[in-house]
C-alpha cells in the first residue's frame, strides 16, 4: 500500500480505494474497513460501531446512512461529546453479506468493545449482527427494514428499529395504490428475506381491498438484466406493478422498465423510493412512479429544514432519507444515555421506550412492545427538477400507529 504514514486518508478516499481493491481481489477487501477518531485516550471514549454496506448492491444507501451517523457524532463531539467523553467511531463494511456482518460485528463487540452499534443494510445481515450484540447487551440501532428480526422468536430488547418496517411501508403504498391506481397487481421483488416480508405485507393489503394478485417474480441481488421479467409482466397487463428492491437493483430495474415502456402501461410503485436511487437512475427514468420515503429534504416542517441546513453546510448537498436515518439513530442513543447519565443498556432501554422525539421529520416515539419508531411516511413521485436535487413531489402523508403491524400479530406482547 505504500507509505501511508505520510498523508492521512480521508473517509471518501478510503472508501474509493477500498472499493477498487475489492474489485481486484474478487470482492474481499484486503484490509480492515475501519475508521477511528483520534481525539483523546481510548479509555476516555464512548465507542460507537457504524456498520452498513459500503460495497455491493446497497452501497448507495449504506454510504448515506454512515454519513448521517458520522454527522451526528461530529455534532455531539463539538458540544462536548457524550457524558463528558468524546465519541470514537468505528466504520466498517458488511458488504451486504451475513457472514462478513457477523465477523465484523464480533470484532467490534469483543475487540473494540463498542458501547453501541448503528447499522444494518439488509434483513439478511441484521440477524447475524444481532447474534453478536445481544449476548453482550450492546444496544443495536437498526437502520433498515428488518421485520423478521423484530418479531418472535428473533427479537431482542437490545434492538431498536429507527427505519420504517416493511409492514409500515407496504401498508402505506398498498393502500395508496389500491385507492388511486387499481387492484390488479404484479410483484417484482428482490429474492431474499426483505423482499418476501414486503410481499406478505402487500398481500394482506390486497386481500383487504379484494384485489387480484397476478403473480410474483423474485430476482437475485445485483441483477443486471431485468428484460425477461419485464416482458412477462407486461404481457399480463397489471394495473399496478409493485417493485421491491433498492440500491443498484432499483436503479437498473426502473431504468429498464422505462426502456420497455412499462410506465405508459401500468403504475409502477416502490416500497421505498430511495432518493439516492432516483439520482442514480435519473429523474426522467422514473417519472410517473411512486414510492414511500420516511424523509424528504423539501418537506417544509421546521425539524426537517434545521437538519437540511446543517447537512448542506457539511456536505454541500441536501440530505437523503438514508442520511436522516443514520443521524436520528445516533442522536437517539446519545439522548437516552444523557437522560439516564449512564452507558448501561439496562438503564438506557427503558429510557427509550415510549420516548417521544423529533430530529429530522414529524414527531416520533418508540413503541415499547417491539422498539419500532412510530412515525409518518411520505408518498412521493418524481418531478421535473426546478433546481438541483429538487426531484420529488409529496403526494400524500400517512403514519402513526395505524400503519404499524400490531405486536400481538408477530408474537410480542
Amino acid at each position: 500500500m505504500g507509505d501511508v504514514t505520510k498523508k492521512k486518508m480521508t473517509r471518501r478516499e478510503f472508501l474509493k480505494t477500498s472499493g477498487k481493491t475489492a474489485g481486484l481481489i474478487g470482492g474481499a477487501i484486503a484490509f480492515p474497513t475501519v475508521l477511528r477518531s483520534t481525539a483523546g485516550a481510548a479509555g476516555d471514549m464512548v465507542k460507537v460501531g457504524i456498520m452498513f454496506s459500503l460495497s455491493g448492491p446497497y452501497a448507495p444507501a449504506g454510504t448515506d446512512r454512515t454519513d448521517g451517523a458520522l454527522l451526528a457524532i461530529e455534532e455531539l463531539n463539538a458540544k462536548g461529546g457524550l457524558l463528558g467523553r468524546k465519541i470514537e467511531s468505528f466504520v466498517r463494511d458488511d458488504q451486504a453479506n451475513p457472514g462478513v456482518a457477523a465477523t465484523r460485528t464480533k470484532e467490534l463487540v469483543e475487540k473494540e468493545q463498542i458501547n453501541f452499534l448503528v447499522g444494518g443494510n439488509t434483513s439478511a445481515t441484521v440477524p447475524a449482527m444481532k447474534d453478536q450484540t445481544a449476548p453482550k447487551k450492546v444496544i443495536f440501532m437498526v437502520g433498515c427494514m428488518a421485520d423478521t428480526t423484530f418479531a418472535a422468536p428473533l427479537y431482542d430488547r437490545t434492538l431498536f428499529h429507527i427505519y420504517p418496517s416493511a409492514w409500515m411501508s407496504a401498508n402505506v403504498m398498498g393502500r395508496y395504490a389500491a385507492k388511486n391506481f387499481g387492484k390488479k397487481w404484479y410483484f417484482l421483488i428482490a429474492d431474499y428475506a426483505w423482499g418476501w416480508e414486503n410481499f406478505n405485507s402487500y398481500s394482506a393489503v390486497l386481500n383487504e381491498f379484494n384485489g387480484t394478485n397476478l403473480g410474483v417474480t423474485g430476482h437475485p441481488l445485483s441483477a443486471s438484466d431485468f428484460s425477461p421479467y419485464i416482458t412477462k409482466i407486461m404481457a399480463l397487463k397489471p394495473e399496478v406493478l409493485i417493485v421491491v428492491n433498492g440500491g443498484r437493483d432499483q436503479i437498473n430495474s426502473w431504468k429498464q422498465l422505462r426502456e420497455f415502456g412499462a410506465f405508459e402501461k401500468m403504475k409502477v410503485v416502490a416500497t421505498i423510493l430511495y432518493y439516492s436511487s432516483v439520482l442514480g437512475a435519473g429523474v426522467d427514468s422514473v417519472m410517473g412512479g411512486y414510492g414511500a420515503t420516511p424523509f424528504y429534504w423539501e418537506d417544509p416542517i421546521e425539524s426537517t429544514q434545521k437538519f437540511v441546513e446543517k447537512f448542506i453546510k457539511k456536505h454541500n448537498r441536501p440530505p437523503s432519507d438514508d442520511n436522516a436515518v443514520g443521524y436520528e439513530g445516533m442522536m437517539e442513543l446519545a439522548s437516552a444515555a444523557e437522560r439516564v447519565k449512564s452507558l448501561d443498556s439496562e438503564k438506557i432501554i427503558p429510557a427509550m421506550e415510549e420516548h417521544r422525539f423529533q430530529w429530522t421529520r414529524t414527531p416520533e416515539y418508540w413503541r415499547k412492545c417491539d422498539h419500532q419508531a412510530i412515525h409518518d411516511l411520505l408518498v412521493v413521485t418524481p418531478k421535473k427538477p426546478q433546481k438541483k436535487y429538487d426531484i420529488f413531489q409529496i403526494a400524500d402523508k400517512m403514519g402513526g400507529e395505524k400503519i404499524a403491524r400490531p405486536c400481538h400479530e408477530v408474537g410480542l406482547k
